[in-house]
């Protein structure tokens, strides 16, 4: 079976070309470490079974999978750097989107609101915003913040939730919100940001727990060049790309863990 390469975190019809673009220059320079990379990227439905697949060569995830879900089950390789208004570098935060005409000013506004999430194991979507949220909870005495919490899906979906009136507030990454923007300014229109969250390191990508370190340091070499590749450069503005970082220490990701330590003190580890 050939390996698996798949790009699935950031992905938007608006961006097809843009991505197909990113990896074939990410391919070039893996071919140049002398790396077996396959011509497309695998089209994926379900992310879990991909990243888990032991053919995995290379993906992307979200940082609380690789900390949870994934932990021991995959190797990281590295962290893609994006440039957007409210980042820079490997590390990003989350945006609390309401519609424009909402009068809240702060977060604590926002009380017995409907809030609508992508899915239960995203950072920026989901457990950030129980980061945030946590304190404001502790001093209520447990008494839940929010009147409803929905599952959407997908953060398009959250943001065409609260853009419609079926939800008041989601909680959306500012890689997203940006590349939106610039991508698909329908979407976000009626949206305005009302506070952001603490950062944390961006979307990391991974391979199979079976590549050697060999195959580890050519990945990382690969991704690093075609992050600095000049001729890649109006492809990684076009997806607000910086540099790729490797992220040193023993749990690189120990933010992610750190925060949900918090959440869960203050007994707040689900919205509710």
């Amino acid at each position: 079976m050939n390996s698996i390469c798949a790009y699935p975190m950031y992905q938007m019809p608006e961006l097809e070309h843009l991505i197909a673009a990113w990896w074939q220059g990410s391919r070039r320079h893996m071919l140049e470490q002398g790396l077996h990379v396959p011509e497309q990227l695998a089209q994926v439905d379900n992310h879990y079974p991909h990243w888990r697949d032991k053919h995995l060569l290379l993906s992307q995830t979200c940082g609380y999978p690789l900390t949870h879900d994934l932990q021991g089950q995959v190797q990281y390789v590295a962290t893609q750097g994006y440039n957007t208004p409210y980042s820079s570098g490997p590390n990003y935060c989350s945006l609390m989107l309401v519609r424009k005409d909402e009068g809240a000013t702060d977060i604590n506004a926002m009380r017995q609101t409907r809030v609508a999430f992508n899915g239960l194991d995203s950072q920026s979507g989901y457990h950030a915003l129980c980061k945030l949220i946590a304190p404001l909870v502790a001093n209520a005495q447990g008494q839940a913040f929010f009147s409803k919490v929905i599952e959407a899906g997908s953060h398009r979906r959250s943001l065409a939730m609260v853009a419609q009136g079926q939800a008041d507030l989601c909680a959306v990454d500012c890689v997203t919100y940006t590349l939106l923007q610039h991508h698909a300014p329908a979407v976000v229109a009626d949206l305005r940001i009302l506070t952001s969250t603490e950062s944390t390191p961006g979307l990391p990508y991974i391979t199979s727990l079976s590549r050697s370190p060999e195959t580890l340091s050519k990945l990382r070499s690969g991704l690093m060049a075609a992050g600095q590749d000049p001729a890649l450069e109006s492809i990684r503005d076009g997806l607000h790309m910086g540099p790729v970082v490797v992220l040193q220490g023993q749990q690189p990701y120990q933010a992610i863990l750190d925060l949900a330590q918090q959440a869960s003190v203050l007994g707040y580890e689900q919205l509710i």
